[in-house]
């Protein structure tokens, strides 16, 4: 309870213009199947359940193929690398250790 309460005052910082030539998008792909993304976000990053407690609890990773599209970029690195929400609430299983630094 306490960690999905928490408020994070982490800044969203400028990013340099991401590439957006094939190679870098293939080596984007190529990262997020190797560090392990879809372990939780499943099979295409559309989402999927974590763990599952009948009647206690049900943690849901979300669908990044919509979602992403709605963040800004500086919004995005903040949620991966910090664990922070747009709207300043921690992720649950945020930070992805992988992508901290």
């Amino acid at each position: 309870e306490w960690r999905l309460r928490r408020v994070a005052d982490v800044p969203l910082r400028a990013l340099a213009p991401l590439p957006t030539e094939p190679a870098a998008i293939a080596e984007g792909e190529r990262l997020a199947r190797v560090l392990g993304c879809a372990s939780c976000h499943g099979p295409g990053l559309t989402g999927a359940i974590i763990a599952e407690a009948s009647g206690m609890a049900r943690v849901v990773a979300p669908n990044l193929t919509r979602r992403v599209p709605t963040y800004t970029d500086a919004e995005l690195a903040r949620a991966i690398r910090h664990g922070v929400s747009r709207d300043g609430r921690a992720l649950w299983a945020m930070p992805a250790p992988a992508y901290l630094h």
